[in-house]
């Protein structure tokens, strides 16, 4: 039998662990369990879970559902992200199911003796036959977990003499989307605790006997065991969030940008696009109030959705969702939405609903921080947990194949889906690419700046005539006719005659329209149309509905791909191919990082390596001529091709005066992603005062035989020996081989003054361990050694910008670093397009938060010069 022995192994009247339920003859032949589950959920899949044991030693058990049974692994240093590392995991015997459940105290004495925590649960696949895979030694399976997913392996190792009875294994992480390189781990020390109860090991321990798992009583009455749900609610285990003091009356919904297609790949969610109005609700004290995206408050017009909101069971919250009417073939109608006449009522054969999609606050936290995923459980959590809300509604989300979920939902003759990155925080009032809308046709806002006269039997008008706002002026882009029914033609020409005016509110005249009416452009319509034609003028429109909660003002050309003003041209254009990251990712990148990364960019002089086809399969090449053959090349002076908000400065060289970029907003990143930038250098000085520099940079460049500890000491040193001198340093990855030590300082010296006294300081370093260091350029005289580059610190010399991305072929970026965190197991090239974002969300504050305190305060004086011999 396949537990017999897990049962020999205990005595299960002492022993709280469960003894599993017995199978019958045809479950047994099945791999149907007939045990009870506890409440573990394993959904349509096959169960898995991780169980952290901290029994004589502290260990991860490694479980996966198969025949009835839990197979299980020991894994003594746990699981890691990081293909590199391949951790023993030691087959021990099989499990019970409901197992899946267990989490409590084995007693003293007991097999297993010890705290056994829920770390992770979910379900998996295998990637093959299991059976096949499990006998061979190699099984190939993707995770679904909660904190572990992607592609894994278990490969069984050969046995040693001896020792023919015990099977060892190497548990290890593929290379997908979910992989990272070094600090794989961080997903054990940054989330330690309990996916059922929230609580760490030392809880559980000290909680005692209301912990354990009674193995004589069913699931249901486990009335001792404290409720998983009591953590579900819990916001403060969420990384991301933080206490907030107060929440507020309102905040700015972020925007979707409008893409030509569905982002493909693992890291994005795809969600609905409802026909609706833009909500955004706050629960508080048992009371609700619900917002328009532009502040409206609207909570007397939908008192019905108000009334159910506040009958959650929460103390305060704040929701992201659209309010919708809903036909019986579960489409939406924008239309019959603006006929509700009363507030909360129904109209025809539809039904005013409120799909929820984010949550901003809960219960006194913030969760702007806070991945979209996590935003998303909680709320999934908390209308799970409230009152029959039937007009209250989770709008859930699809992950994977975005080309495949547009398609579907087109089909059921919905609006599109809005696509949302992974790991993405909430941006208030943003528009950036995190988020992306793709519509099955195409349906835009416009103004109303006049109207014809009806023909025919009709009523109230003929056409509305349409414009958007370009640069203050609006312009005309055509009229729309049909979409109309009795009771909006009517009420709509109520309001037109009250707007009338006596002269063109359109920047050209309209075509055919000499006994136009025109009127104040203050409404805005919705409106469907197949495309547009070469003269900018709609075809085959058909009005939707008007829309009350934007002023026309903000009425202007909305274009596919488009992102702070710059038109993306091929976004889905592959930078990286193993990670497969595209142009879209690379803008989603710098949207991500642009608060942290402009104060160290800004105003700077550019230069550039552009791959404006992406790096090869191969390591890329980097040119300094721009050569047409090369899959990159090195740029430093700008043409006219440039789009976007990026300013043009003059700088005096050897042959001349050459044009340089200079960075002045997020557009301006926008805008180098998209000309195919994969990397951004600046210089150490800031226009307009480009010949003084304002921070030295030391390059540590190991030789490929210097380990990262070595390095990592190398860094210290430097910053030992800056501060002998009175300069307070920064530390941060290049992406690449190295590290750069950076001290900011106060304009004054110039570039030769600055360059002389680097080349002192990096002699200094190099002679307390002239073995391990040297300043010398020749690669000849670097073997085994770091190579201490002063010579960035020259006009015109750049080093590598704080979070820039690196023409590598794992999409490294450079990654400011805290002091303390150049610990065993970070590498230069540790962090990616793929991965940073999980460290962003951990991160309190800027790793550089002192960086521009410290600046001015810091400056290159004769004593300092002098000081050099005795450091």
């Amino acid at each position: 039998m396949p537990l017999d022995s897990y049962r020999r192994k205990r005595h299960f009247e002492k022993t709280p662990e469960p003894a599993g339920a017995p199978q019958s003859a045809d479950e047994q032949e099945s791999g149907v369990s007939g045990g009870d589950l506890g409440g573990a959920g394993r959904g349509d899949g096959l169960l898995y879970i991780i169980q952290k044991h901290a029994a004589r030693r502290l260990h991860y058990d490694f479980r996966l559902e198969l025949d009835g049974v839990l197979l299980s692994w020991a894994v003594p240093k746990g699981p890691s992200f990081d293909p590199h590392d391949r951790h023993l995991a030691v087959r021990v015997e099989d499990h019970p199911l409901e197992y899946g459940a267990f989490e409590g105290i084995i007693p003293k004495g007991e097999y297993g003796a010890g705290t056994v925590e829920l770390w992770d649960r979910g379900t998996w696949e295998p990637e093959a036959d299991a059976h096949t895979g499990l006998g061979k030694g190699d099984l190939k399976f993707i995770l679904h977990g909660e904190k572990l997913k992607g592609s894994w392996a278990l490969v069984r190792m050969k046995s040693r003499p001896g020792e023919e009875d015990k099977e060892n294994w190497l548990l290890i992480k593929h290379r997908d989307e979910y992989a990272v390189n070094g600090d794989g781990q961080a997903v054990l020390r940054d989330r330690p605790r309990s996916i059922a109860s929230g609580r760490t090991l030392e809880e559980i321990t000290v909680d005692g006997p209301s912990s354990v798992w009674h193995s004589d009583q069913p699931a249901t009455e486990q009335t001792e065991v404290r409720p998983a749900e009591e953590f579900q609610l819990d916001p403060s285990r969420v990384t991301g969030a933080r206490k907030a003091l107060k929440m507020p009356r309102f905040v700015k919904p972020q925007l979707a940008t409008l893409a030509d297609r569905a982002p493909a790949g693992a890291q994005w969610l795809h969600e609905i696009k409802f026909d609706g109005y833009r909500a955004l609700s706050t629960i508080e004290k048992g009371s609700a109030r619900i917002y328009s995206r532009n502040e409206k408050d609207w909570t007397g017009r939908y008192q019905a959705l108000a009334d159910q909101l506040a009958g959650l069971p929460v103390e305060s919250a704040m929701v992201d969702g659209e309010v919708v009417v809903q036909s019986p073939d579960g489409t939406t109608s924008f239309q019959e939405l603006q006929s509700v006449a009363e507030a909360g009522g129904y109209k025809g054969e539809g039904r005013l609903l409120y799909y929820v999609f984010d949550l901003l606050y809960l219960n006194g936290y913030e969760l702007l921080g806070a991945a979209i995923e996590d935003r998303k459980m909680l709320l999934k959590r908390l209308l799970s947990r409230g009152a029959k809300s039937g007009r209250i509604m989770y709008s859930d989300d699809i992950s994977g194949d975005g080309a495949v979920v547009f398609e579907q939902a087109c089909r059921l003759g919905l609006e599109g889906v809005v696509s949302k990155r992974v790991g993405s925080l909430y941006r208030p009032g943003m528009r950036g690419a995190d988020w992306q809308k793709v519509k099955c046709w195409h349906e835009q806002e416009f103004v109303v700046g006049g109207f014809t006269d009806p023909a025919g039997g009709r009523t109230g008008f003929g056409a509305l005539l349409l414009g958007s706002f370009e640069e203050g002026d609006l312009r005309y882009v055509g009229k729309v006719g049909t979409g109309f029914n009795e009771e909006s033609l009517l009420q709509l020409g109520k309001r037109l005659f009250h707007l009338e005016i006596e002269t063109s509110p359109f920047l050209e005249q309209p075509p055919h329209t000499k006994t136009a009416h025109w009127v104040k452009p203050e409404l805005v319509a919705e409106v469907a149309f197949s495309e547009w034609t070469r003269a900018g003028r709609l075809r085959h429109p058909s009005f939707k509905g008007l829309r009350e909660d934007k002023p026309a003002t903000e009425v202007i050309m909305e274009s596919e791909n488009a992102v702070h003003g710059v038109k993306l041209t091929h976004p889905e254009r592959i930078f990286w191919p193993l990670p497969h990251i595209s142009k879209r990712d690379l803008v989603g990148h710098y949207e991500s990082v642009a608060e942290w990364m402009l104060p160290y960019v800004l105003d700077r002089p550019v230069s550039m390596v552009r791959c404006p086809d992406g790096i090869a399969d191969a390591p890329a090449t980097v040119g300094q001529g721009g050569a047409k053959d090369r899959a990159c090349f090195f740029h430093k002076h700008a043409g006219s091709d440039f789009p976007g908000p990026l300013r043009r400065i003059p700088v005096e060289e050897s042959r001349g005066s050459g044009t340089y970029l200079t960075i002045t907003e997020a557009g301006s990143l926008t805008a180098l992603a998209q000309m195919g930038v994969l990397e951004i250098h600046v210089w150490g000085s800031t226009w307009p005062d480009i010949e003084h520099p304002d921070m030295l940079v030391f390059d540590l460049d190991p030789d490929s035989t210097v380990e990262w500890p070595a390095l990592a000491d190398g860094a210290r040193l430097m910053r030992d020996v800056l501060g002998a001198l009175g300069l307070e340093s920064f530390v941060k990855t290049t992406g690449g081989k190295g590290l750069h030590v950076v001290a900011p300082i106060t304009p004054g010296e110039d570039w030769e003054g600055v360059r002389r006294f680097c080349k002192s300081v990096a002699e200094t370093f190099v002679s307390h361990a002239p073995d391990r260091y040297t300043a010398n350029m020749s690669k000849a005289k670097r073997g085994g050694k770091i190579y201490v580059d002063y010579v960035r610190n020259g006009r015109g010399a750049t080093s590598i910008a704080p979070y820039s991305t690196r023409a590598t072929q794992n999409a490294t970026v450079a990654v400011p670093l805290r002091w303390n965190e150049l610990r065993r197991g970070l590498r230069p090239d540790t962090y990616t397009v793929g991965n940073l974002q999980n460290r962003m969300r951990r991160l309190k504050g800027d790793p550089w938060e002192d960086y521009f305190e410290v600046g001015p305060a810091q400056t290159i004086t004769a004593a300092m010069k002098e000081a050099l011999g005795t450091v």
